[in-house]
């Protein structure tokens, strides 16, 4: 977009120097002092134009122009008069004010080479010869001495042509309000000196302000030039070409738009609503725009809508008024208006304004409410009825007396979720109709619900535990309440990982103790217990208790039978009774009048076993029972046999 001049008269230099495209002028030298610059340009045909401005604090009354080439240096014009309008600084005092002057007047000639001319800041030279050559001019005081240092332009041939600017890039036109936006990009230069204005037609004619200052960039979402004179509703071509400093022009960019009148589809003033017994009336004013071609009338239940047309193909540009005859009494509706533009299109929506019918006579009774249950929440549903705000929905325990309100204020959909109820409880519902007066119907039919029993009950907590006879016992609660639990599962494990698996039957509610017997000495188990309710609902397991199996009272074995062999093997042979379950044989013997046992065999299962190492003489035998956990009982009464 073109750029300001807002940003304060000590930036305006710089500004001017982007503005025409030599942001790379070098700073002050003695050829070009700071801020001033000359510019060169050849059309390849014998001409080269010039073009130049005075360094910032510099206020020339007059230029001298010369030529630098092979054969020397030599004066072209001795004195060119410096134009006031050019620099803008003859009635100016402050420093500021005389640099925003000359920087406006700066933009204005820089931007038209005919007033460049006519402000002696610009010559043109015909039949030059060729060769390279550069041009200096020399600021002149009014005396005609030499005011400053001299602005040298580049080395230029007068028969080698400099290009013109490149043609524009992506040029288009958009339709909005008040007329149509222009937007381009420039093209990319190869050598200076660049595009600095713009020339802009419409319909093969410059458009007011053309040419135009924006500079050598802008950023591509900026517009280029607002037509505020563009013929709407109608197909429009436009040429844009980019403007040197010297007033050439590149390539022409062309493209056509169809320019939309965007207000013809502004909303219509003035929307109101009026409600007479049995229906509702829109008013609005007319649009003033010639392009607006009719109204679509359109009615929502929410403010945010989703709004619904009330007329399909939309009413005629000079209607101001709509009747609704299908709104339904007691019921608050939105409404709002759109405008067409000639082609259909429709514009954004008024502001909504509110109405509603009320209903006459006694607030209806609603029925009974459909419920559709969970485990903790029971949703309501039921048929709306016409002209009422809302319901009061209200629910009781089965059986008692007292009904309790669940909402206030009132709901005014026909649905309602009552949530956090606990499992297994038993409702009853009904629904009250409020007015817009506030006034209430007679309740509603009932309708009563029972909650499915899904939670579980609170698991059991294992007292003790003792493994020291041979078998478990369990002492066991469970959790409060204790009327939950109907049955209890013991679940046994190997290891402390092991969740385990059921061990016998359930056991009923009231049990608080049990015994496993099947269970070996020396081993050790992991218990836990589950509580399940009347319901089937399983609590979590209790936590894990541990028992080692001790092998209990281990009894006296009786004695055995010994006798003398010599075969198959030479010995005392011995012979047992049967060993109990989890226990084994241990063989003690003692020799003559010896006061010690020793232990010649055993652990073991067997029934029968020889005593090959028995000496000769009076030897004496018993037996011990050793449990799995090594534990051993009394011995038994002993047996002599003697050998010779």
């Amino acid at each position: 977009m073109p750029m300001s001049v807002h940003s304060g008269p000590g930036r305006l230099a710089t500004l001017l120097l982007a503005l025409l495209g030599i942001a790379a002028v070098p700073a002050a030298t003695a050829q070009n002092p700071r801020g001033g610059a000359l510019m060169a340009a050849s059309d390849g045909a014998g001409g080269i134009r010039l073009i130049w401005f005075a360094p910032q604090a510099l206020t020339p009354a007059a230029w001298r122009l010369e030529e630098e080439s092979g054969a020397g240096t030599r004066v072209l014009e001795a004195r060119i008069a410096a134009a006031a309008a050019a620099t803008g600084t003859r009635t100016a005092t402050a420093p500021e004010l005389q640099a925003f002057g000359r920087a406006l007047a700066s933009m204005r000639v820089m931007g038209d080479w005919s007033l460049a001319r006519e402000h002696g800041v610009a010559r043109e030279l015909r039949d030059v010869p060729g060769g390279e050559r550069r041009y200096r001019v020399v600021p002149l005081a009014a005396d005609g001495a030499a005011l400053g240092a001299a602005l040298r332009s580049r080395a230029i041939d007068s028969r080698k042509a400099d290009p013109l600017p490149p043609p524009v890039g992506g040029l288009r036109a958009e339709a909005v309000r008040g007329g149509a936006e222009l937007y381009w990009q420039p093209g990319k230069a190869t050598r200076v000196p660049p595009g600095v204005a713009w020339l802009v037609e419409r319909d093969g004619k410059a458009v007011d302000g053309s040419p135009i200052l924006l500079g050598e960039s802008w950023p591509a979402k900026n517009r280029g030039f607002f037509d505020t004179a563009a013929p709407l509703e109608s197909t429009v071509r436009y040429r844009v070409a980019a403007l040197d400093v010297f007033g050439r022009s590149g390539p022409w960019a062309e493209v056509t738009a169809f320019i939309a009148d965007v207000a013809a589809r502004d909303p219509p003033q003035g929307l109101a609503a009026e409600t007479a017994r049995d229906t509702i009336r829109l008013s609005w004013q007319e649009s003033a725009n010639p392009h607006t071609s009719g109204y679509v009338p359109e009615r929502a239940v929410l403010h945010g809508g989703p709004y619904e047309a009330l007329s399909r193909s939309g009413l005629p540009r000079r209607t101001t008024a709509f009747v609704d005859e299908g709104a339904i009494a007691g019921t608050w509706y939105f409404y709002r208006v759109r405008a067409m533009d000639p082609r259909g299109t429709l514009g954004e929506p008024s502001l909504p304004v509110t109405a509603r019918l009320m209903l006459p006579g006694a607030i209806p009774r609603p029925g009974a409410p459909r419920a559709e249950t969970g485990s903790s929440q029971v949703t309501l549903r039921w048929d709306p009825l016409p002209g009422v705000a809302g319901y009061y929905l209200q629910r009781r325990v089965s059986g008692s007396a007292e009904w309790r309100l669940l909402n206030d204020p009132i709901t005014p959909e026909p649905r309602y979720d009552d949530t956090g109820l606990a499992a297994g409880g038993r409702f009853d519902y009904r629904i009250i109709a409020v007015g817009h007066d506030n006034r209430e119907s007679e309740p509603g039919d009932l309708v009563s619900v029972t909650l499915a029993d899904t939670l579980a009950p609170g698991a059991p907590r294992i007292l003790a535990a003792d493994g020291a006879d041979g078998r478990t016992r369990l002492r066991f609660v469970p959790a409060e309440p204790a009327a939950e639990a109907v049955n209890f599962l013991v679940l046994r494990g190997g290891a402390a990982d092991d969740p385990g698996v059921v061990i016998g039957e359930p056991l009923p509610g009231t049990a608080r103790s049990w015994t496993d017997d099947w269970v070996l000495a020396g081993e050790t188990y992991w218990y836990r217990l589950v509580a399940l309710d009347a319901a089937g609902n399983r609590s979590a397991p209790g936590a894990a208790v541990t028992v080692r199996i001790g092998s209990g009272p281990v009894p006296a074995p009786p004695p055995p039978q010994a006798r003398r062999v010599d075969a198959p093997i030479a010995g005392v042979e011995l012979r047992f009774a049967a060993i109990p379950a989890g226990l084994a044989i241990v063989v003690q013997r003692r020799e003559g009048s010896a006061a010690t046992w020793r232990t010649v065999a055993g652990p073991s299962s067997a029934e029968r076993l020889i005593d090959a190492g028995a000496p000769a003489g009076d030897l004496e035998y018993r037996l011990v029972y050793q449990a799995r956990d090594s534990s051993q009982g009394p011995a038994s009464a002993s047996v002599v046999v003697s050998r010779r």
